[in-house]
């Protein structure tokens, strides 16, 4: 696939629960459907269609890294595998958007962020790397365009 990847970042409430084993799963929506983003590098705003990650999850070659601060060069938390392989990160679409949850893995890291979180320190944790086909536009205020995205390609 030839596309740019490009990254978003949301401001989503993050959440921690606990299990009953006493390991925290952190987990909030990584998009959100039917929302106009906040702009995007000053030229554009995007709005996520319901379904626009669907085909996405249901392919196998789809893998998604759950990072901290969007590094890619350290060990990810959790991993999503699409087509329904076995991973440690949840992914799937509801009515909200695309809803995400996981056990970060078992480091300094991950239990800093389990503790950021659950103590609201760290509040908008999920964010996406995705490449965005262009499907067309719509103008609005300052004749700045708003991308409808129907589809989105995970990685």
């Amino acid at each position: 696939m030839d596309k740019k990847l490009e990254r978003r970042a949301f401001a989503q409430k993050a959440s921690v629960r606990t299990k009953d084993d006493g390991v925290g799963l952190v987990s909030g929506h990584a998009a959100v459907f039917e929302r106009v983003s906040l702009p995007i590098y000053d030229m554009f705003y995007e709005i996520n269609q319901a379904g626009c990650f669907a085909s996405a999850l249901l392919k196998r070659e789809t893998k998604v890294q759950a990072v901290y601060a969007h590094n890619d060069s350290t060990v990810p938390l959790a991993v999503f595998r699409g087509g329904g392989q076995d991973g440690t990160l949840l992914l799937r679409e509801d009515e909200v958007g695309l809803y995400c949850e996981y056990e970060p893995l078992d480091s300094d890291l991950g239990r800093s962020l389990i503790k950021s979180i659950a103590r609201g320190d760290t509040d908008g944790c999920h964010s996406r790397s995705c490449r965005c086909p262009k499907t067309g536009a719509e103008h609005i205020k300052a004749c700045r365009c708003v991308e409808s995205l129907k589809r989105i390609f995970l990685t």
